[in-house]
């Protein structure tokens, strides 16, 4: 991968900044269908479940194929009915419906506790993220969902953060890198440098991976995400995000913050 080079100043990285955006979104549309239009969402089933309520979105045409959401809100939390909006990215809609590490699933738990909720229903992955041809289109109905939540009438102040679990925090990563409306991001594994990756996972890279491979690493899009709140955990015996790999992202990510005057 091209090695990261911290810029000398802030205007220098905005400049910069701008041109990795375009650069990137090119990777995730390249032999795709591009739409002009903001992605928007048709309400397909409501359920209620007593302290929230429960939508089940069809999101379309931003992707080349319709995207599977189900949006979570609680009832009669709030005096104006707004709430700040969260997007929740993991691999399946089973990590953020089943149960959390309290029991309860997250999803629902985020709603209660202040949050309009957006679950993407992308299917589980399988192999390695390097190899995973379909991860270009994951991201595209993440950037779908945003702009479902963002033009939300019950959205407040247009505040919205970002969950990534597992390989979902590569998706935060993607996400919060190309779109500055998200204020804030936590992810939780999934978060990987891949010119550390053993050698017979690089060799199968697919062909966005080369493509991003180009403009560099992980670390690019950390740093992409300064000056705005970033959050990233591993653990450090995880073999898809070798701790070396993690440490090189931290280290380029914070010079960055640095200069920009954020917290990473």
């Amino acid at each position: 991968a091209r090695k990261f080079a911290v810029p000398k100043t802030a205007d220098e990285w905005r400049g910069r900044a701008d041109i990795l955006r375009g650069d990137l979104r090119a990777i995730l549309d390249e032999g795709r269908r591009v739409e002009k239009s903001p992605a928007e969402a048709k309400v397909v089933k409501v359920e209620t479940r007593g302290e929230y309520k429960i939508e089940h979105l069809l999101i379309r045409p931003g992707t080349d194929r319709e995207t599977k959401a189900v949006r979570v809100r609680a009832i009669g939390r709030f005096a104006d009915g707004t709430a700040p909006g969260l997007l929740y990215l993991a691999d399946g809609p089973d990590v953020a419906f089943g149960p959390g590490v309290d029991g309860r699933p997250p999803a629902t738990e985020l709603a209660l506790r202040g949050f309009h909720v957006i679950v993407v229903e992308t299917p589980a992955a399988s192999g390695p993220l390097a190899s995973d041809a379909s991860f270009p289109d994951r991201v595209r109905a993440d950037l779908d969902a945003l702009d479902v939540l963002l033009a939300d009438p019950e959205l407040h102040d247009h505040r919205v953060g970002a969950v990534g679990v597992g390989r979902g925090g590569a998706r935060l990563l993607w996400l919060m890198g190309l779109r500055p409306e998200v204020e804030c991001g936590v992810g939780i594994g999934g978060i990987t440098r891949f010119d550390d990756l053993p050698g017979s996972e690089k060799k199968v890279a697919a062909p966005w991976l080369k493509r991003f491979w180009k403009l560099g690493d992980t670390e690019l899009l950390a740093a992409l995400c300064a000056p705005r709140k970033l959050e990233m955990y591993v653990r450090d015996l995880d073999r898809g995000s070798p701790s070396r790999g993690i440490d090189t992202i931290n280290s380029a990510a914070t010079r960055v913050y640095q200069l920009v005057g954020g917290r990473g």
